[in-house]
């Protein structure tokens, strides 16, 4: 699960105020397969438009990697100038950081 064409492309022109609030999390999806029937359950990252309860991105964590991939992935295709990210502890690495503020975006935990 990605991020299409279309929520790429409307992102920045998508009408966003400065200051609004983009929240990221992770989410195990509800019934989805448990380990012991031979399949992972599906783990997803959100981005989240507060104030429009709109989700601008989803990406999935894969098998073989972490929640922390997947966060800065999905990052790196917003727009993020004049935003506040708040993360949880999850998300409290530099790597995810850095993106952030390169691109104009705030981090209150910073």
């Amino acid at each position: 699960v990605s991020m299409s064409c279309h929520a790429r492309r409307q992102w920045p022109t998508a009408g966003r105020a400065a200051g609004e609030v983009i929240t990221v999390d992770g989410t195990t999806l509800r019934g989805a397969p448990a380990k012991g029937i031979g399949k992972e359950a599906m783990h997803l990252v959100s981005v989240w438009a507060q104030p429009r309860r709109l989700v601008r991105g989803q990406r999935a964590v894969d098998t073989t990697s972490n929640e922390i991939t997947a966060i800065s992935a999905v990052l790196h295709l917003l727009a993020l100038h004049g935003s506040t990210v708040p993360i949880d502890a999850m998300g409290g690495q530099k790597a995810i950081a850095r993106p952030i503020v390169r691109q104009g975006g705030t981090v209150p935990w910073r």
